[in-house]
C-alpha cells in the first residue's frame, strides 16, 4: 500500500479525549506517543473494541514532537513531566510534518 492511499482514512480531527465516549469510528490516525521522556509519532489503528499503535520508522525532530505534547499540557494539566508516559494528539505543525515526509513526498511511495 502506497503512504497516499491512505489519505482518505486519515482521522484527521481524531480526539484521544473522546476516544471511547461515543461509538468508535475504525480507522488510522496520527498520536504522539511519550515514553521514558522519549517522544515518538505513532500511526494510531483504530479498531471496533481496541487500538494499536506503530512506531514510524522517519521521525519529526524531538523537539517539535516535545512542543506539541507541551502546547496540550499547558491548558490540561500544568506543565508537562516528560517522565509521564502517555499518548497525545498531534498538532497542526505536526501534521504539516507528516504531509510533506509521508503523503506529499512520492520518494516514500514504496508498497
Amino acid at each position: 500500500m502506497y503512504a497516499r492511499d491512505a489519505l482518505p482514512h486519515i482521522q484527521w480531527t481524531f480526539d484521544l479525549e473522546n476516544e471511547f465516549k461515543n461509538k468508535r469510528q475504525v480507522g488510522i490516525t496520527f498520536v504522539i506517543d511519550l515514553y521514558k521522556g522519549t517522544p515518538r509519532l505513532v500511526l494510531y489503528r483504530i479498531g471496533p473494541y481496541s487500538s494499536y499503535t506503530v512506531t514510524l520508522e522517519k521521525q519529526p525532530p524531538k523537539d517539535l514532537l516535545l512542543q506539541a505534547v507541551r502546547n496540550q499540557c499547558t491548558t490540561a494539566c500544568g506543565d508537562i513531566d516528560v517522565s509521564h508516559d502517555g499518548l497525545y494528539n498531534i498538532d497542526d505543525e505536526i501534521k504539516s510534518w507528516i504531509e510533506d515526509n509521508y503523503l506529499n513526498n512520492e520518494q516514500n511511495d514504496t508498497p
